[in-house]
């Protein structure tokens, strides 16, 4: 009886604590990413630690065009510790709530799900291409803000399914 009992307190607390990692998600305004990423974007944000300590700064700018259906996404990051990348995304939508892409640093493909304001990311990123034990696992999850103009972005990058860091970014759109 004992262990029925340390059982169903166990289940029972892994169901609440699976559902207060849900992300609050509403239906407007409805995200629409390939939109969103259309034209000029620009981002800030803060990366932290595992711990939660901020460690840098980054910035983004990000200028996308629609070409036959696929949204092509030029994007230049800036690191506070003067480092640089350039992404290079081609994103198309699946279905109404599924989308693929691939980028010049991604592992194979991107897949992202929408669920009204909510986009959520998923994939494996090369930091380092020639080294595939710089290999990370990057989950990001968007939301929609109801400005129609602003998106927040939190990412969080695991290795074998540790957090090794998370960041914390604003996008908007330029005008």
């Amino acid at each position: 009886m004992k262990r029925l009992l340390t059982l169903f307190t166990l289940l029972i607390s892994m169901h609440a604590a699976a559902h207060a990692a849900q992300p609050r998600v509403s239906n407007k305004p409805a995200f629409d990413p390939l939109r969103f990423f259309t034209g000029q974007t620009h981002s800030w944000g803060v990366m932290e630690s595992r711990s939660g300590e901020p460690t840098q700064w980054i910035k983004t700018e990000t200028q996308g065009r629609m070409i036959n259906g696929e949204l092509r996404m030029e994007q230049e990051l800036v690191f506070e510790k003067g480092q640089r990348q350039h992404r290079s995304w081609r994103m198309r939508r699946i279905d109404s709530r599924h989308f693929e892409a691939t980028a010049n640093d991604i592992i194979g493909t991107a897949h992202g799900e929408l669920n009204g304001n909510l986009f959520r990311w998923t994939f494996k990123l090369a930091l380092k291409p020639s080294n595939p034990l710089f290999n990370v696992t990057m989950t990001q999850r968007m939301y929609f803000q109801p400005d129609g103009k602003t998106m927040i972005n939190r990412d969080t990058i695991r290795k074998a399914g540790i957090i090794l860091a998370q960041v914390t970014e604003q996008f908007s759109r330029v005008p």
